[in-house]
C-alpha cells in the first residue's frame, strides 16, 4: 500500500491543510492567534464586555503546542481582568483562574493600558501596565507563576519617570520578589548617583483571584 494513501498520513495532511486555512483567514481578519488561543478565547469571551475582543499573552514558545491560554477581558469600558484557561477536555477551554477587575483606559494622557503582556508555557507570566499623568510615566511589571497547582503573584517591578522643565527624567525602580521576602530600591537625582536600598517585602506570594490586592501600595490603590 502507498503510504501516501494511508489513514494516517491523510489525517495529518487534512490536519496541516486546515490549520494552514485557519492562519491565512484569521491573518486576513486582523488576528494573529492561534488554533488553540481561539478555541480558549471562546471561554474568556463568556466573561468579557459584548463587541470587545480579550487580548491574548504573546506566548514565548509559539511553535510549541500549549493547553493554556493567558488573556486580559475587557469587563467595562473602564475595567478589565486577567483569565486563564486551560483545555480539560480535548478541543474544550474552561477559565481556571481569574483576578479582580481592575483599572484599565485607553485614554492618552491618563489612566493605565497593557504595555506588554508575555506568558512563558507553562508556568510563568509578566503583565506590564503603563500608567500616564500628564507628562510624568511609570510601568508596573506584574510576575505571576503556577505552583503547586495555583496560579500566584509572586512580584512586582515599578519603574517610575517625573516631570521637568524640559521633559521627564528617572525617578526611582523598585522590584520585589514576594516568593524570598525581599525588595530592591533605587532612587535617582540630578545632582547626585542613584541611590540603591535592600529590604523587606511588603508582602508574600498571594493568589491571583486576590489581585489587585487590598494594601496601601500605591501601584495596587490605583488599580482598584
Amino acid at each position: 500500500m502507498d503510504s501516501l494513501d494511508m489513514a494516517g498520513h491523510l489525517i495529518r495532511r487534512l490536519h496541516q491543510q486546515s490549520t494552514q486555512i485557519f492562519v491565512q483567514r484569521t491573518q486576513a481578519a486582523g488576528f494573529d492567534l492561534t488554533p488553540v488561543q481561539f478555541a480558549a478565547l471562546d471561554a474568556i469571551r463568556a466573561f468579557a464586555l459584548p463587541g470587545t475582543e480579550p487580548v491574548v499573552a504573546d506566548t514565548t514558545r509559539p511553535d510549541r503546542p500549549h493547553t493554556t491560554v493567558a488573556a486580559i477581558a475587557q469587563l467595562t469600558k473602564t475595567s478589565a481582568a486577567i483569565m486563564i484557561a486551560r483545555e480539560t477536555r480535548t478541543g474544550a477551554y474552561e477559565v481556571i483562574a481569574r483576578s479582580r477587575p481592575f483599572a484599565l483606559s485607553r485614554a492618552s494622557n491618563f489612566g493605565a493600558w497593557i504595555e506588554e503582556f508575555r506568558f512563558a508555557p507553562p508556568d510563568r507570566i509578566e503583565l506590564s501596565l503603563t500608567s500616564r499623568s500628564g507628562c510624568a510615566r511609570s510601568v508596573a511589571t506584574h510576575r505571576f507563576a503556577l505552583r503547586n497547582g495555583e496560579w500566584l503573584v509572586t512580584g512586582l517591578d515599578v519603574s517610575a519617570m517625573r516631570c521637568k522643565d524640559d521633559g521627564v527624567e528617572q525617578d526611582r525602580t523598585e522590584s520585589a520578589n514576594y516568593l524570598t521576602g525581599r525588595v530592591v530600591r533605587t532612587t535617582f537625582t540630578s545632582s547626585k548617583p542613584p541611590k540603591t536600598t535592600h529590604g523587606p517585602a511588603t508582602r508574600t506570594a498571594f493568589p491571583l483571584s486576590e489581585f489587585p490586592p487590598d494594601g496601601p501600595e500605591v501601584v495596587y490603590a490605583e488599580m482598584r
